[in-house]
């Protein structure tokens, strides 16, 4: 559960959690945002399929009134807007529902945002595990962070920040 004042709030608009693979990756990358502590809210975007039931035994705040194109996609527009009206955090990271996250990116978020306001993170790039995930079980590999360039743009992990 994130404080009353955290620093980030990471959102995602997911795939639906009705196929079990694609759940079990799903779950372990929102699971690893719940462990990254304190600073950190969670918010998931859109009403698809199993995922009422998914934010409910998570704990996670569900937005589901989120505005569609009229093929029924959820327009980015709409997911941003919806995450940035109910954050209660100075940052703002979309990150894909399948991205596994280690403390280093809250650590690295805070260096940052101390350093310039407005900032950009991305990286491509991925392996989703195929087990679920733990805190006790995850062997996290190191990352650096260093200073953004003058045109504020911060490579080192797969989000974008306001």
């Amino acid at each position: 559960m994130p404080s009353s004042n955290p620093l980030l709030t990471i959102f995602t608009a997911p795939k639906p959690f009705t196929d079990p693979h694609i759940r079990l990756i799903q779950r372990n990358a929102i699971l690893s945002w719940q462990h990254l502590g304190e600073a950190v809210q969670v918010l998931l975007v859109g009403d698809e399929p199993g995922m009422a039931e998914f934010a409910c035994e998570m704990g996670i705040q569900q937005l589901a009134k989120v505005s569609r194109n009229d093929k029924g996609t959820p327009l980015v527009s709409s997911i941003f807007d919806l995450a940035r009206q109910y954050s209660s955090a100075p940052l703002l990271a979309y990150v894909n529902a399948d991205i596994v996250l280690i403390p280093e990116f809250v650590r690295c978020a805070r260096q940052v945002h101390k350093q310039v306001q407005d900032f950009l993170v991305s990286k491509t790039g991925q392996t989703p595990r195929r087990r679920p995930w733990s805190a006790e079980t995850a062997k996290v590999r190191s990352v650096t962070c260093t200073k953004p360039s003058s045109a504020a743009i911060f490579r080192n992990g797969s989000t974008a920040f306001r």
